[in-house]
């Protein structure tokens, strides 16, 4: 009765095992795959901050760059200048009038510039906020379930090497109790 008891108890602690091995793999397959996921959101948000910070950087000079060109042209229609460059484009123009026309221009497309570089830093900012509540939404809920996943495979494997232990324990009881079952052909009784 004891052998069966013994060959019962080994085999329950080979089951055991077996199964922590394969909730173990399991565990393995999906923090690899977690991390695969929070990698992938890192980039994309990384891709994105960079885009944003290009996109505000290029809408800031050409919105500065068209606003001068706007008021240089009206500053320039003002006075009937046609073509800037001509050898004769100021020859019939007031030049104490131009000149006080072209400070106010300078004055009012430093002003602006200084509008729009207020505006893309507000849109800047609203889009960095968006870029943070990605991170909080989708970043962080990944990197948790790597970490709980992290923290699962740990357990397993410590609960793997007890089950392996138990299963030793068992399988070398079985032996003893087969050896205490052997019969001994000494004569004695």
């Amino acid at each position: 009765m004891g052998l069966h008891l013994m060959h019962a108890v080994k085999s329950s602690a080979r089951q055991r095992k077996s199964q922590i091995q394969r909730q173990l793999a399991q565990v393995q397959i999906d923090a690899r795959r977690a991390l695969r996921d929070q990698q992938n959101i890192e980039k994309m948000i990384q891709q994105q901050e960079k885009d944003i910070k290009n996109q505000y950087g290029t809408m800031a000079s050409m919105m500065q760059m068209a606003n001068q060109a706007a008021q240089m042209g009206n500053l320039y229609s003002q006075f009937g200048i046609t073509d800037p460059t001509a050898k004769d484009a100021f020859k019939n123009v007031n030049m104490q009038e131009f000149t006080a026309a072209q400070s106010m221009a300078s004055q009012s497309i430093a002003t602006f510039n200084q509008m729009a570089q207020m505006t893309m830093q507000q849109m800047q900012s609203m889009a960095e906020a968006q870029i943070e509540m990605l991170r909080q939404t989708q970043l962080e809920p990944a990197k948790d379930l790597v970490d709980q996943l992290q923290t699962e495979k740990e357990s397993l494997e410590a609960e793997l090497q007890l089950a392996d232990q138990d299963y030793q324990a068992a399988k070398e009881a079985e032996k003893s109790e087969i050896k205490n079952f052997a019969p001994t052909y000494t004569g004695q009784a």
